[in-house]
């Protein structure tokens, strides 16, 4: 979509995507093929090609986006904005502090933690995981406490 809104402005976009044929790839004034969490490859790609880098999702090394920062690049959004939506906690924690209505919600980090949730909120509860998660990738639902171990194996999540 941004390509799209792109050229009816007249703005050369250049993408950058591990796969050839990506949606986007059609309409790029020039697409890169390469991957978006690969550090090394951000940075050439910034470099040689972008006066303005955006990314389109947060699976991005903000480390990278940081660096080149520091180079003079514009990164849209900002290295420290990536970070905030890469851990839905922190993302949850930054939008209460500005306001922005919420449901309760808090960390989970262990079994203890997601009893203490199912408590506090009741069943059903929502669990989901911290990082990598969207489009309704990495949500569980427990209906009942004996179902919280298997909902929660191993991953940083939350619940409300």
């Amino acid at each position: 979509m941004l390509c799209q809104a792109a050229n009816q402005m007249a703005i050369k976009v250049v993408t950058l995507d591990p796969l050839e044929s990506c949606p986007a790839s059609g309409i790029a004034y020039h697409h890169v093929v390469g991957s978006f969490d690969d550090g090394d490859t951000v940075h050439e790609f910034a470099k040689r090609l972008c006066g303005v880098l955006t990314v389109e999702i947060e699976h991005v090394d903000a480390v990278s986006l940081e660096k080149l920062e520091l180079l003079g690049i514009d990164c849209q959004p900002k290295a420290s904005t990536i970070r905030i939506i890469q851990d839905k906690y922190l993302q949850k924690v930054h939008f209460s502090q500005h306001g922005i209505p919420l449901p309760d919600f808090m960390e989970i980090d262990n079994l203890a933690h997601v009893e203490k949730a199912g408590e506090l909120f009741g069943y059903p509860l929502m669990i989901k995981s911290k990082r990598l998660a969207y489009d309704g990738r990495g949500n569980a639902v427990a209906y009942t406490k004996e179902e919280l171990p298997s909902v929660v194996t191993g991953v940083p999540w939350e619940a409300w």
